[in-house]
């Protein structure tokens, strides 16, 4: 397992971030959140996270573009696209997405993600 359990989720909801990040808090892993792109990415370079989670339908920059920055500082850390728009998880894996899981959340199809990554 890996030692650091620490989680970003980037979604421009606050119902839907602070739904996950009580979700990840029930098993004792650490959750940042970021209302918005520019906040995500710059909590990227401040921090070491295990997975990030990012929402596609956001103000000022789609998820698929804040994953192409992310990955031009950080290939290694996991990272989950979010949408209810099913068709968006291609767009996702293309700009370097690890998993996308549809909106509604099937909880049970995250905690199988995260048991793979941690």
């Amino acid at each position: 397992m890996n030692s650091c359990r620490k989680v970003l989720i980037v979604d421009d909801d606050a119902l839907i971030r602070e739904l996950f990040k009580a979700w990840f808090q029930r098993y004792s892993i650490d959750a940042d959140t970021a209302d918005n792109p520019e906040f995500g990415l710059e909590l990227v370079t401040l921090n070491k996270y295990t997975i990030i989670i990012v929402d596609f339908s956001m103000p000022a920059m789609k998820g698929n573009e804040l994953i192409k920055k992310i990955r031009m500082v950080d290939m290694r850390t996991k990272i989950i696209g979010t949408s209810a728009q099913h068709w968006v998880g291609d767009l996702f894996y293309k700009a370097g997405a690890d998993y996308f899981v549809k909106k509604p959340v099937d909880f049970g199809e995250l905690a199988g993600i995260i048991d793979k990554v941690l």
